[in-house]
């Protein structure tokens, strides 16, 4: 019943819409550039690891805190993520947030 994109199907202002192109691959170019996506997210690692340890410190110390002063932790509120998750600002790579 329909035409192109659900209207009408002798509507002449719809048409086909496929695009043809051609794109030559050259094997050089695309290595180099894998290998630089390589490097900088193995930088992105080398950094978000130091992150984990230190949240992983942090985890630790409150956890002592709290067993020490029967639940309380009085630096509880100055605690956040090392990492913000927020990967619309310039972080680095679009993979980064799924790294960390």
């Amino acid at each position: 019943n329909g035409g192109v994109g659900g209207g009408s199907k002798d509507n002449p202002y719809l048409q086909d819409h496929v695009y043809e192109y051609k794109e030559e691959i050259v094997p050089q170019k695309l290595a180099n550039k894998i290998m630089r996506l390589r490097e900088e997210i193995a930088t992105e690692w080398e950094e978000d690891l130091q992150l984990l340890i230190r949240e992983n410190e942090e985890m630790w110390r409150s956890f002592f805190e709290k067993v020490r002063e029967k639940g309380q932790d009085a630096q509880a509120h100055l605690q956040m993520p090392a990492f913000e998750h927020d990967v619309t600002g310039n972080c680095g790579t679009n993979y980064r947030g799924g790294n960390y």
